[in-house]
């Protein structure tokens, strides 16, 4: 038997539009689903400065962001999502709920929007319904009854754009997390909630007065010259660096440190990468690092270095590296982002770690919906945090081909990966990354996260605070 969906959507600036856009990727993935989706879109504004960057660009301002944001989900996805340039009224003609309909409510207002929502989300009564309130980061469930038994809540606020961003896509994937629930196993679960970004952990609280300690590492008072190579570009890879071309182009303007990025991957975009992987119908045939590199300098103005070629000697990791210099900076740090298949290619990366006397290896790592994010460190010379071997030791024995010789196409084929599972561990990488980058501490050792379940794991959480910027020689 088929269920009757009804998605409303209320707000289609940057958090509304980059959840609207995950979940339509979703949906295009579950087209065959038993569910019937019905999106509608509420939002009376238009594109502003700061709605830039997850979907918009800056020919859009001035637009209707409903509107706008309808067009370009039909045009990349063909989902028909229809869009109403005014406030939310549960009487719009356009809803048209039945009494057999599921009603799930997405407040991306955000205070910014005029109209009383709340008011108008309970004429819909005697129906089980979910919303989803980015606002206040609330999430809920209601019955019918008018109890709100599901909720979640984030600690502190930020005030910092990056921090504030970051913070909005792990609120956005928890959503999204609660939203895969419904469609893969038939229910959200219910629960309180603590979401705390800098320490990369979504967990269950027992109590909701019940608040984390946030140990920020000491502010560095010297500049840094950092070296970020990311390595692979698939579905973790893609989605990260999206997300790191925003946090950079706000970092470089305040003009502290200095930032070189590198891509690499030998792969090219296939139509099948659509589904799951963060690339546009235009790029299919193009090489991934390629088509990455120019959206980050497009888009945010970031110089950005592209190595179409497989990593299949740590030979190759330090040319790269050595092609990153700063020299004007006292300090150099290089930093390795791993979100590749391969265990060959791990293997040349733990080379290059065990070889660099300071440095810093991200490395993800995920199955259907489960997986790891490991954060290793090394200062001169000394190991301290472990990378991921030392916690998969049958990474360093394998024999799998080079990294060269086998495509990630025919990984996936018998690993399959969730989409959202990929954006689960490119957001918990940019967590360690903007951990080292803004406070200079690591917010894990190694962090365990399942997508289904919605939570994430850190071991030895804060363990390495200051590690470049306390007693650094």
């Amino acid at each position: 038997m088929r269920i009757d969906l009804q998605v409303i959507v209320i707000g289609a600036g940057l958090t509304g539009s980059f959840f609207l856009k995950e979940m339509i990727a979703y949906l295009h993935m579950k087209r065959d689903s038993l569910i019937r989706t019905d999106i509608t879109v509420f939002d009376p504004d238009s594109v502003r400065e700061e709605d830039l960057g997850a979907v918009y660009i800056r020919e859009d301002i001035g637009q209707n962001r409903a509107l706008l944001l309808s067009e370009l989900l039909k045009e990349q996805y063909e989902y028909r999502v229809t869009a109403v340039p005014g406030d939310f009224s549960a009487d719009s003609p356009v809803l048209q709920i039945s009494k057999r309909d599921y009603v799930i409510m997405i407040d991306c207002s955000e205070g910014n929007i005029s109209g009383n929502y709340q008011t108008e989300w309970k004429k819909l009564t005697g129906k089980r319904k979910l919303c989803l309130k980015f606002g206040d980061a609330k999430l809920y469930v209601d019955d019918g009854s008018g109890e709100e038994s599901f909720s979640s809540n984030t600690e502190e606020k930020s005030t910092d754009f990056v921090w504030k961003h970051l913070e909005r896509m792990f609120l956005v994937n928890l959503a999204m997390s609660k939203i895969v629930a419904v469609y893969e196993e038939g229910q959200a679960e219910c629960g309180t909630f603590c979401i705390n970004e800098k320490m990369a952990k979504v967990g269950s609280q027992l109590n909701n007065d019940q608040r984390l300690d946030l140990p920020l590492g000491q502010r560095k008072t010297e500049k840094f010259h950092y070296q970020l190579v990311v390595v692979g570009t698939g579905g973790t890879g893609s989605y990260f660096l999206k997300e790191l071309g925003a946090i950079l182009s706000a970092l470089i303007k305040e003009e502290c440190d200095s930032y070189a990025l590198s891509i690499i991957d030998g792969d090219r975009v296939e139509q099948k990468n659509l589904d799951r992987q963060n690339f546009l119908k235009e790029d299919v045939g193009q090489h991934k690092a390629i088509v990455l590199a120019q959206a980050l300098k497009e888009h945010y103005g970031i110089e950005v270095r592209a190595y179409p070629m497989y990593i299949d000697s740590a030979e190759q990791l330090k040319v790269v590296f050595k092609q990153m210099s700063g020299a004007y900076y006292r300090r150099t740090v290089p930093i390795l982002i791993g979100s590749v298949d391969n265990h060959r290619a791990r293997q040349e990366m733990e080379k290059w770690f065990r070889q660099t006397p300071t440095g810093i290896w991200i490395d993800a790592a995920n199955e259907f919906h489960t997986g790891e994010v490991v954060a290793a460190v090394k200062r001169n010379g000394k190991m301290l945090s472990p990378s991921r071997p030392y916690y998969f030791p049958e990474i360093m024995r394998s024999r799998e081909k080079r990294a060269s010789e086998l495509s990630c196409g025919v990984i996936n084929q018998s690993s399959p990966q969730h989409r959202f599972t990929n954006m689960a561990a490119a957001m918990l990488a940019l967590s360690a990354t903007l951990g080292i980058l803004r406070n200079g501490f690591l917010p894990y050792k190694i962090v365990y996260f399942d997508m289904f379940k919605g939570n994430a794991i850190p071991v030895n959480v804060g363990a390495e605070r200051g590690i470049f910027f306390e007693d650094c020689k």
